[in-house]
């Protein structure tokens, strides 16, 4: 009970935290290791898996396709196994993970900020609660990253109560970090909302389809904008009705 505050606040709307629990558990996926700069798949289903493959992909801050990689392996059931090792000498990277089955449809993926300083966590004061850091990762520069936009279409299936939201980065810049809220008249969150998936980074030209469900007469009652914000981007408030 003690970690619900972390994945939704007390109006039941979820937090970033949740996405990231969410792809966390996912049953096959690619995983960062901060311990030792490793990419490791992991399987914790009943099945062993064969012929699947790892697209690894490292960008720097200004967008610019450092390397990729691509590795094709079989898992066994219940296993995690490193596959690839990152160069994290650049001061900051993105670091895009997409994993794929034996027809190369998508199983999972998953995105991280790198910072080659680590932190560094004070163990001599370790208490019940926590252990406080003596120093910590640099991510100072992504305040200085290029703009970038969104184009967005939805469409909306009364019947369902759905939407489907098509998004495109035309641009050559990330658009990182980015948020999907709807809204009422007041300009105040709507919920119950269920999100796909959340606060998303987009890679230069990616092309994506994100899906939301909620009550089938939310849009008639009370949800009236959909409002997209991001790290790098202008924000967008598009009209539902």
């Amino acid at each position: 009970p003690s970690m619900y505050w972390q994945l939704y606040d007390y109006y039941m709307i979820p937090v970033p935290a949740y996405y990231g629990v969410k792809k966390g558990n996912n049953p096959q996926q690619l995983i960062y290791n901060y311990g030792d700069n490793g990419i490791y798949a992991v399987n914790e289903t009943l099945s062993e898996s064969n012929n699947i493959k790892a697209i690894i992909s490292g960008y720097s801050l200004d967008s610019k396709l450092l390397y990729t990689k691509e590795v094709s392996f079989s898992i066994g059931s219940n296993e995690a196994k490193k596959i690839f090792d990152v160069d994290n000498s650049n001061k900051n990277t993105f670091l895009k993970l997409i994993l794929l089955d034996g027809q190369n449809k998508p199983i999972a993926d998953n995105f991280y900020v790198l910072s080659s300083t680590q932190d560094i966590h004070n163990w001599d004061k370790t208490t019940w609660v926590g252990t406080p850091m003596k120093e910590y990762s640099d991510f100072k520069d992504l305040a200085n990253i290029a703009s970038s936009e969104l184009k967005i279409n939805v469409t909306h299936t009364e019947k369902a109560g759905t939407l489907s939201i098509e998004i495109e980065n035309p641009t050559t810049n990330f658009a990182f970090f980015t948020e999907f809220l709807l809204k009422d008249n007041n300009g105040e969150i709507i919920y119950p909302v269920y999100w796909e998936d959340n606060y998303i980074s987009f890679l230069p030209g990616e092309k994506r389809t994100l899906q939301c469900s909620f009550g089938a007469d939310m849009i008639q009652s009370s949800a009236t904008t959909l409002q997209v914000n991001g790290w790098n981007l202008k924000e967008q408030v598009i009209s539902l009705k």
